[in-house]
């Protein structure tokens, strides 16, 4: 299995809201089969969302109000020449936010959240800007 997103990034800001760039991705995952290998290639693209973010007690959580809209095509194809192809479109990619575990380092927002079987998801985001000084 592999999957290749595009560059993403996301905007926190002081009074609470947030919002990410959409971004586009595809992934391959192959199938050893007995008479062969299936292969399914699923293309798409996910809207960025807007929300609010908070932290308490290492955690960074986000809740999305608008966005996050998608359209992803999927295409299998067996050994013996069928399959079938599957078109979606709507908001079920990207969900309603959530929590995950969060530490800083220098110019690094490293974050880990644990998944129903068991794994854990790591994202390592870069600091592209300072933040802006507000007047007070």
């Amino acid at each position: 299995t592999s999957a290749t997103p595009d560059s993403y990034s996301m905007t926190f800001n002081d009074d609470g809201t947030m919002r990410t760039s959409g971004f586009n991705f595809s992934q391959q995952v192959k199938t050893p089969l007995p008479e062969g290998e299936m292969i399914g290639n699923t293309e798409g693209a996910v809207a960025g969302v807007s929300g609010f973010w908070s932290t308490s007690g290492g955690k960074l959580s986000m809740c999305f109000t608008s966005g996050g809209d998608s359209e992803v095509e999927t295409r299998v194809r067996t050994p013996k020449g069928g399959g079938f192809n599957d078109q979606r479109r709507g908001n079920e990619l990207a969900g309603t936010g959530g929590s995950a575990s969060y530490s800083c380092a220098s110019e690094k927002l490293s974050t880990s959240d644990a998944m129903p079987n068991g794994d854990v998801m790591k994202h390592e985001y870069t600091r592209v800007s300072r933040p802006e000084q507000v007047p007070r």
